[in-house]
């Protein structure tokens, strides 16, 4: 998490260090290393055609990128005193600053950017102008982290806090933002709750002074299936066309028997364990959530033995807020988002823009489900009820908060 240091009115947020800086020692040594042999000073042999320049050019890069972790620190700072926000690179020393005006922005912003392949999912916290992009002074990579960062510069600088990592952005004040849901609603009347779906899914009771809702797994595609299975289609192609002939013409040494039994229970066996696991999982597990005053417990039907598997306890002192993604709103947030873009291109543009942004949606709309009820906590999220109809999670989505804020 970035490190905070307050002195008077000025509030700074420092980024960099630590794991970080780990990270980039083996590049540094190994920069120095490879500079230090081609400049003869530590004496090494030399073993194929890399030049004199090569070597040298390979150093530097592996030097600066590794002094760019390890040296390198980011820090914003926040001067209520001058009306004015800097964020400065420093590599030892400063290298750049920006300098921009606190009158120019109006809120404290959470956003979410989920990760992929190579990144994490990280959680920008920003300034929010009257027109035009956030100015992002950080981006912690858990929930937790960024909301309590947005709240220490919400106090600071007198800002709300708009927190839109999911489907409906929530405003708060800066007072409101470290109380828990209950807290913040118990005084209030209750929300009124919508009609149950006529072909609900979930089973709801009421047992032992809680809410105790029991909802099916999320059905598994044809599409994940047929990917699932790969693997074991290799491995059956395997099995007919490389081990049949080698068995017609002779036996298999022990050797042999050994790669191809392992390769054929990594490619085979394993595979097909996981997708029957799987396939029974959406069809006979289910997920039960106990709600009460007291916080939410979150278990899983046990497949092949009695009982139920624990996956999360949330205590109610750190719910922060309950929401829920559906389809639509899925739909409706991402359409926000292209709207928000379009806004910041040049005029003339943005009508093209968005036209095309609402049939990207439409279609990408056939495949997309909801996300089911989201609970935000101070040491995370916790989803369930993935899969469930539109209508159900709105329902469900409901009873929780109630049960929550309402003492029985």
């Amino acid at each position: 998490m970035p490190r905070l240091v307050t002195d008077g009115g000025r509030l700074e947020i420092r980024e960099g260090g630590g794991r970080i800086a780990l990270f980039g020692l083996p590049f540094l040594a190994a920069g120095l290393f490879v500079l230090l042999g081609a400049l003869d000073v530590i004496p090494i042999r030399h073993t194929g055609n890399m030049t004199l320049p090569v070597a040298i050019l390979f150093g530097l890069v592996f030097t600066l990128v590794g002094a760019a972790f390890v040296a390198g620190r980011g820090v914003t700072t926040l001067d209520v005193g001058q009306q004015v926000v800097a964020k400065q690179w420093r590599l030892l020393l400063p290298l750049r600053t920006a300098t921009y005006q606190l009158a120019d922005y109006q809120a404290v912003t959470i956003r979410f950017v989920p990760g992929d392949s190579e990144t994490a999912n990280c959680y920008p916290v920003g300034l929010k102008p009257a027109q035009g992009l956030d100015l992002v002074i950080a981006r912690p990579t858990t929930y937790a982290e960024a909301r309590t960062l947005a709240a220490a510069v919400a106090r600071h600088l007198g800002f709300d806090i708009e927190d839109d990592t999911t489907d409906h952005p929530e405003r708060l004040s800066a007072s409101d933002a470290e109380l828990s849901l209950g807290q913040r609603v118990r005084s209030e009347p209750g929300e009124t709750l919508p009609p149950a779906p006529a072909t609900m899914r979930s089973e709801v009771a009421t047992q032992d002074g809680e809410l105790r809702i029991s909802m099916p797994s999320p059905p598994l595609q044809p599409l994940v299936i047929v990917a699932m299975e790969m693997p074991s289609v290799v491995g059956a192609g395997i099995l007919v066309f490389v081990l049949a002939p080698v068995f017609q013409r002779r036996g298999l040494t022990p050797a042999e028997w050994i790669f191809f039994s392992v390769l054929l229970i990594g490619f085979f066996v394993l595979p097909s364990i996981a997708t029957v696991t799987a396939l029974l999982r959406s069809r006979l597990g289910r997920t039960i959530v106990a709600v009460s005053p007291e916080g939410i417990r979150v278990e899983a039907r046990r497949l092949l033995m009695p009982g139920t598997r624990h996956i999360a306890t949330l205590d109610a002192g750190d719910i922060l807020d309950v929401d829920f993604s559906t389809k639509d709103s899925i739909l409706d947030a991402s359409g926000r988002a292209a709207e928000a873009r379009g806004t910041t291109m040049r005029e003339g543009t943005p009508a093209a823009g968005n036209a095309a942004a609402e049939h990207v949606l439409g279609v990408l709309g056939m495949f997309v489900k909801g996300q089911g009820v989201i609970v935000k906590t101070r040491t995370g999220v916790t989803k369930f009820g993935e899969g469930l109809a539109d209508d159900e999670i709105r329902y469900l989505h409901a009873l929780v908060r109630r049960a929550l804020v309402t003492t029985p």
